[in-house]
């Protein structure tokens, strides 16, 4: 099995400043008839349109559907990118022929007419001639953008299954916000 990524369209495309705004809204799913997926690591894409005051973003949190998860991974802010790993022992799994809503939200302040901000999910590319798939435990695969199992290998955890690979078969649409 292997993950599918459908950004949602977000309720409120309207750019405003507040606490707990939607950045991008996202359902993984899992290929029915295959294992469950297991995820990982997301990286994020939060591309800033600023015409004048700083718009600033703080206090990303991390969403399962409507619930706070930021507590299970660990959020990287280094804008534009920003990056959501698991904590240990905390791979979000998708059970096969099921699905999962995600959502990445900030603290938005300083907005003004004609900013935006466009947040997408990165997947991997292939490198190599042919290209390569890597394959590995989750912490040799947490240099890359997105990272996850087909659960093939028993037993199966982070540290020693070699079932763990990047996200070259993520291909996400972008999420926008703007202010016009």
């Amino acid at each position: 099995a292997k993950p599918k990524v459908t950004v949602n369209p977000l309720s409120n495309s309207t750019l405003t400043a507040g606490n707990n705004v939607k950045l991008i809204d996202f359902t993984v799913s899992s290929e029915q008839g295959g294992d469950t997926v297991s995820i990982k690591k997301f990286t994020f894409n939060v591309d800033i349109t600023n015409t004048g005051t700083p718009l600033a973003l703080t206090n990303f949190k991390f969403y399962e559907g409507g619930t706070d998860v930021t507590n299970k991974v660990a959020i990287s802010a280094s804008l534009p990118v920003v990056t959501v790993i698991y904590n240990s022992g905390n791979a979000k799994d998708i059970a096969a022929g099921s699905s999962q809503t995600f959502s990445l939200r900030a603290d938005i302040t300083g907005v003004e007419t004609g900013d935006s901000i466009t947040t997408s999910l990165v997947g991997d590319p292939l490198v190599g001639n042919p290209p390569l798939v890597p394959k590995g435990n989750a912490l040799s695969m947490l240099g890359n953008n997105f990272v996850w199992s087909d659960n093939s290998r028993a037993p199966h955890d982070e540290t020693t299954s070699q079932d763990w690979t990047i996200g070259y078969l993520v291909n996400a649409p972008d999420s926008t916000l703007s202010d016009v």
